[in-house]
């Protein structure tokens, strides 16, 4: 499926209108011999990206009928029109970078293809945002990003299926092998990686920040909850890697993760005291593991429930089992789902103010923030009458 009528404006108009936008970092055919880019630009050759799409393409598909494909820092979108010409059913593109986003909805528009563009920021992808996709591009990103592991860990957050991340690497000749570390008196394996010394009012105007070896950037993406991760070079100085999230089938013991995003409309309520009182929260599977659905018995090792606890304004904890229920789920809620429900509660009997704190307790396990999670919190303000 392609999409959108293309524009219907003269060649004389739309080249006017690409040509406000330039420089070009991506060469785009436009159709109607036009292009969007017609000199070479930082650093890149005139034909950029097509020599990268050569590489990426035999690790696709054959085609991706009924696929849903986000590109983080998707420039004017060559990725993304390549994407959905192979048939992907949903094409999401992001950029933080107005005028990047600018072209591509332009060059969206002249095309006639249906893909959306958002001005967002790596590090504000969350799924209760854009959702999750089975296919994601990280391609010519991750140096740019001043936190590179926080950058692939939100974008574990919205990959279920595949992350291809292409990268600039420190040449072979530049670093040691692996080696192990006892830092903190545990081993852990120990890669190498480049850091770029850029003044302190240069922040997010600096273009590059780290230089990763090929194993260092395989070590972030097994870091940031990935498996699978596969390594295709391209050069000495540039590479794709290829990893999965979310997929059952690449999951060893050592992989495998419980985690939950959750978001509730009200952040504060105020109620009289031993007054019923209804909130309705949304959680998003956000681990590697699937939920199993409760029968409603405690005594279910396997089964996840909802735990909330009441805490004091101190944050010290009046009743740990305030409420515990069973997820209203019709079954198994597999990474990237998401589920609504409602929870019914009895305000304390005490005036005061109080912190509702939402979380999810695997039986056989541990709490969700045990593991790393970050649990729901509402205030609570009881008056006396």
């Amino acid at each position: 499926m392609i999409d959108a009528m293309p524009m219907k404006k003269s060649i004389t108009t739309l080249e006017s209108e690409i040509r406000a936008l330039d420089p070009w970092f991506q060469n785009i055919d436009l159709g109607r011999e036009l292009r969007t880019k017609l000199a070479p630009c930082a650093n890149e050759p005139l034909n950029h990206p097509q020599p990268t799409w050569e590489f990426i393409r035999p690790c696709l598909p054959s085609d991706l009928a009924g696929k849903s494909v986000l590109d983080v820092g998707c420039n004017a979108g060559f990725y993304c029109f390549e994407s959905k010409r192979l048939g992907a059913a949903r094409v999401l593109g992001i950029d933080s970078q107005r005028r990047e986003i600018a072209q591509a909805r332009l060059a969206a528009g002249i095309l006639g293809i249906d893909v959306s563009f958002m001005r967002r920021s790596v590090y504000d992808l969350s799924i209760a945002d854009i959702g999750c996709f089975d296919l994601v591009f990280a391609l010519g990103l991750l140096y740019h990003c001043r936190h590179p592991l926080l950058a692939l860990e939100h974008l574990a957050e919205v990959t279920h299926g595949t992350l291809i991340v292409e990268s600039a690497v420190a040449p072979p000749g530049w670093t040691a092998a692996p080696e192990t570390s006892l830092l903190g008196g545990l081993a852990r394996p120990l890669t190498s990686a480049f850091f770029l010394e850029n003044g302190p009012d240069e922040k997010e105007a600096v273009f590059n920040w780290f230089l990763p070896t090929a194993s260092c950037l395989a070590a972030l993406l097994r870091s940031a909850g990935f498996t699978n991760v596969r390594h295709v070079p391209i050069s000495e100085t540039r590479a794709i890697f290829l990893a999965e999230r979310g997929l059952e089938t690449s999951l060893d013991a050592s992989s495998i993760s419980y985690q939950a995003r959750f978001a509730s409309s009200i952040a504060a309520l105020s109620v009289t005291k031993s007054a019923p009182l209804t909130l309705t929260v949304s959680a998003w599977n956000i681990g590697t593991a699937p939920w199993a659905a409760s029968s409603g018995h405690e005594g279910e090792l396997d089964a996840v429930f909802l735990g909330v606890h009441l805490l004091d304004a101190n944050d010290n904890v009046i009743e740990w089992d305030f409420r515990r229920c069973r997820l209203p789920l019709p079954g198994i809620l597999h990474p990237g789902g998401r589920f609504d429900f409602s929870v019914i509660l009895m305000s304390p009997d005490s005036p005061g103010t109080y912190f509702l704190e939402f979380d999810l307790v695997r039986e056989s396990d541990a709490w969700f923030e045990e593991l790393g999670g970050t649990p729901l919190t509402v205030n609570l303000v009881v008056a006396a009458d």
